[in-house]
């Protein structure tokens, strides 16, 4: 079976609408981590320390069958746009302790 990792840098604000598109898309499990600090082209240096937690972002990711990830992107890559975030797949080579 081949595998894609999608991963998903988004606003805090828009979480769980895009947890929801993701699940009606038909993703079964993902890992939202929050982001503390990271240094992006456009913005320069982000800090998360002191701000108010929707200012933050947080990287959202699943690994799924290659062969729904077109649905997934069609899925979600319209809200992207309009919410902003940046959307990343890559092929797996090697997956150990996953389930179906």
């Amino acid at each position: 079976m081949d595998l894609i990792k999608l991963e998903i840098i988004i606003s805090n604000i828009y979480l769980e609408r895009l947890i929801e598109k993701l699940e009606s898309a038909g993703v079964k499990g993902y890992t939202a981590v929050e982001i503390t600090r990271g240094k992006g082209i456009k913005q320069g240096e982000h800090l998360s320390e002191g701000l108010l937690p929707t200012s933050n972002n947080t990287i959202i990711f699943t690994i799924c069958d290659a062969s729904k990830i077109s649905n997934i992107i069609s899925n979600i890559q319209p809200f992207l746009q309009e919410r902003g975030g940046m959307l990343i797949t890559y092929k797996i080579e090697y997956a150990s302790g996953l389930t179906s």
